[in-house]
Formats: C-alpha cells, structure tokens, sequence
C-alpha cells in the first residue's frame, strides 16, 4: 500500500570524488509519511522488475537496510510536471550500470561505451517512472529522460527519498523527489 513508510538517505555529501558519490553506508533512515505519500521498496522493487524482468531478465529486491552501498556513478531522471510535480531517477554503480546496459542490449559487458549506458538508463527510468507514475499521478505527462551523474542529486538528498535495490551483485537505486528537476 501507497503511503508511510521508512525513508533510506544515503550518506555523505557526495560531491568531493571526481562527479561520483563515495558513500558506502546509510546515513539515516526517517519517516516520510507527513510529506511525501511514496511507494515502499517493495512495491518501487516490483515496478523496476516489471520492466527489468522483460527487458534483460532481471529482477531487483530491497537491499537490506544495513547494507552497504556502492559509489553511485550515473543514472538517469524523468520529471513529471503536472498538479502533483515529481522526478523519478535511477543510478547505479559503474559495474551495475555496464552489466544493465549488456543485459538490456544482449552484449559482452567490455563492448559497453558511455553513450550505450546513457540510452539504456534513460530507456529503463523512461518504462520505470511509467509505472511508478501510474500509482503516484496518474494523469499527468511524462517528461523527457536525461542522463546525469549521482553526484549532484545525492548532494541535494534532502530533497529526495532514496531506495536501494539489489538484484544479486546488482545495485540500482531509485530516487523519488517532489518536484520537478
């Protein structure tokens, strides 16, 4: 169900390693029920493997909340303007950003570039924020896709709600904000 539930803010500022995010631990988990109505991880895990599943036969669970996470390395984010703004995002490490983009391309991950991760993250937070728009504001547009680097979105986490993700050595985490980026 829709509604409260734990909020996973990951550490550290972010912005000091070169445009990658250092992090390696959870900083604070907080309730987010008074200001933002988000899915729980579960529920944001089935509608990233609903287009994973399809896409490259992968499937993502919620990381547990103790875990560790990887540098978060690039991702991709999708505004949807409207009466209830949001931006959806998914970032990931560089390992799990060339192994999707290998899954969804069916390719060696060494013939993977840097445009080749851009177009297939931008695809999956395209399909992914279908899904989770359909839940969250169902009448309005999707915008367009864009590629970024993690840095400057986990900089301003105070902004956003992070879930973390895991599909085996697999790390993809999605990034919620209620506005428009």
């Amino acid at each position: 169900m829709w509604g409260r539930r734990q909020e996973w803010h990951l550490g550290g500022a972010g912005s000091g390693s070169g445009g990658a995010y250092t992090s390696g631990h959870m900083r604070s988990i907080r309730d987010v029920g008074a200001s933002m109505s988000l899915p729980d991880p579960d529920r944001l895990a089935s509608a990233v493997s609903r287009v994973t599943s399809t896409m490259a036969g992968i499937r993502f669970c919620p990381a547990a909340p103790a875990a560790s996470l990887p540098r978060c390395w690039r991702g991709a984010l999708l505004p949807i303007p409207g009466r209830r703004p949001l931006t959806i995002a998914l970032f990931a490490d560089r390992a799990s950003c060339a192994a999707l983009t290998a899954a969804m391309l069916s390719c060696a991950v060494n013939e993977v570039d840097m445009a080749m991760i851009d177009d297939a993250l931008c695809e999956l937070v395209n399909m992914t924020a279908g899904q989770i728009k359909n839940e969250l504001a169902p009448s309005q547009a999707l915008g367009l896709p864009r590629a970024l680097d993690a840095a400057p979105v986990f900089a301003a986490s105070g902004d956003w709600a992070h879930v973390a993700l895991h599909a085996g050595e697999l790390l993809l985490v999605v990034s919620l904000a209620e506005r428009v980026y």
